[in-house]
This record gives structure tokens, sequence and C-alpha cells, in this order.
């Protein structure tokens, strides 16, 4: 699965050659999707047509910006699998009672080998028997997803190999060996502001800027589960001012914190605040970081937040609430 800007598809990191059963163009519900290039002598990647002369030049290509806390792999076969390759397990009715009704998993039965930057990652997941190679998702397939996307860093190359041993067909034939096929973690990536950022060339004038409760701290959000400690307070420079159109204040510390709501968001406040509250009321707070700041996602993998050139918040605190 990669990201791109108009929503999550499920984008092919390898294409079997030669092969007629592979996907092509498929219909999703948001419209066509070409998952393997017509011509089955290439690998997987893209065709680009040059709109003076509607030749194509083909592109090979691997997902390199796969969704670091929502990514997951699907390995599609041109036929039924033994269903053994999962344990099926029933889910039970609100109080206990057997349902009728169950799910698979592939934690115990192990039908792949996933790595990453050179580590196993624990995985579940679930045999799909349905579909084929026009269908979205495709099909039949295995649905792999890593237990815990958080202990994978971004920015992580990754691999999966199938294993023989565990995945056969309905006649017991097991799957043809290949390379191991790989793909990339996007890279950690500052996201948003809460409050939103100000254009520090045209700032709001004195009563335009965002009114905040004092006790909501400043929230920014990552692509990837975020670990607090990895940026310094010297980092941030938060200054009480006139307005938003100051260029001086008072200094104040910064106080920085993991989101109890949003593993992928920090908490700024002004560690000087009273009590239960995140920043002074009736205040105005400008706030930037330094060029040279840095964060990591809880697995390691490095970032950091645009630096005053690009990113200044500004705002004022109302009246705290009784």
């Amino acid at each position: 699965m990669n990201d791109p800007v108009d929503g999550f598809v499920e984008t092919a990191t390898f294409c079997k050659l030669n092969d007629a059963k592979r996907p092509g163009l498929i219909a999703t519900l948001v419209g066509g999707l070409q998952v393997c290039v017509d011509d089955l002598s290439q690998p997987a990647g893209y065709d680009v047509v040059d709109p003076a002369t509607l030749e194509s030049t083909f592109t090979p290509a691997t997902v390199e910006d796969a969704v670091p806390l929502a990514w997951y792999v699907r390995v599609q076969f041109d036929e039924l699998l033994d269903p053994n390759v999962e344990v099926l397990t029933e889910i039970p009715n609100d109080d206990g009672s057997p349902s009728g009704t169950f799910e698979g998993h592939i934690s115990s039965t192990k039908p792949v080998t996933l790595i990453c930057d050179g580590n196993p990652v624990d995985y579940d997941g679930y045999y799909s028997p349905s579909g084929n190679n026009v269908t979205w998702p495709v099909g039949p397939s295995l649905y792999i997803a890593p237990t815990d996307p958080t202990s994978v860093a971004t920015g992580a190359s990754c691999t999966i190999v199938v294993n023989p041993d565990v995945v056969h067909d309905k006649d017991n034939v097991p799957v043809p060996t290949y390379d191991p096929v790989g793909w990339k973690i996007a890279g950690l990536e500052f996201l948003s502001s809460d409050p939103e950022t100000i254009d520090p060339t045209a700032p709001p004038a004195a009563g335009d800027e965002d009114q905040v409760a004092p006790e909501a701290p400043v929230l920014l959000t990552f692509n990837a589960a975020i670990d607090a400690a990895t940026l310094a307070p010297a980092e941030v420079k938060i200054l009480q001012v006139a307005d938003c159109t100051a260029t001086t204040g008072t200094a104040r510390t910064a106080a920085i914190a993991a989101s109890a709501d949003d593993p992928a968001s920090l908490e700024i406040s002004d560690a000087g605040a009273a009590a239960g509250l995140a920043f002074q009321p009736l205040k105005t707070y400008l706030i930037t970081f330094s060029d040279t700041n840095a964060v990591a996602d809880l697995a390691g993998g490095p970032g950091s937040i645009p630096g005053a050139a690009d990113l200044t918040i500004c705002f004022t605190t109302t009246a705290a609430t009784p």
C-alpha cells in the first residue's frame, strides 16, 4: 500500500514476467487502477505517455512510500490455496456464546518471511479465497500486516518471501520459489499543526490570530508514531509577544510530550504555565523551530520539523475555563 494524494491504493511492487494471469487494469471503488502494465515482459512499474507523440516509456518501479502506520502486503496467487494456510478462530457473541462466525489468522502458520532493515517482523493476516486478476482487491491472496507497525522505522527497506513449505494449492503443489520482493516504508514527515501555521511574511493583525484555550497544547502531527524524547526543548522557540506581527518578545521554555490521543502527534506547551494549563491565559504566543531540530519515530526513523523560515505558529489564548 502507498499513499498518493488522492487516497490509499494497492500498488504493485512485483509483477510476474510473461504471465497472462497477473493483474492489469482493474476496477476499484474510485476508478480504474493499473496494477501491472499490459506488456507482460515488463516487471512492476508504470508507463509514461508522451502527449506529443503518444508513445509510452516504461519505468521500472517498486513501492517507495508505504504508509508507516497502515502498511500491509497482499500476495496474489493464480489459483486457490490449501485453506490450511490459515487458522480459523471463532468470534464469540457479546455474551461469550458461539457465533458461528470465524476469522482467519496466519501468525502461527507463517506462510511468509517478512523482514525490514534486516530484522524479522511479527505479522498476522488472513487468506482471502475471493477475487481474481480484474477485481479489487485482487485475489486469491494472502493479506499480511505487521502486528505492531510502530516497531518498523520510517524509511525502512523491507522484503517478503513466500514459504513453499506452507503455501500449497489444493492439490498440495507448493508455490514456486522467488527472490525476495522488496519495497520501502515512507520516510518520517511532518504533516500539520494545530493551531495552523501562519505566513510570517504576512502575519495576522492583532485580533485576527487564532484563539486557543490555554488548556490546549499545540499539536504537531506526523505520518508515524513519534518519540517525544527526541525533540530537544532547546530546538523549540516560544515567545510571548504583543501580537503576531512582533519579531521580539519574552522567551518561554518549551515542554514537550507525546499526545495521549494520537501516537503520531507531539504536544508543545509553555513549561511555566500554571498547573492544568498548557499556556498562560490571555497571552499571544509565537512558536518556531530551529533549523537544526531533529525528531524520530518510535523505531528510530529520523526526521525533522520545518525551521522558522517555513513554519511559524502564532495564536492568542483565551481566558482559562473556571
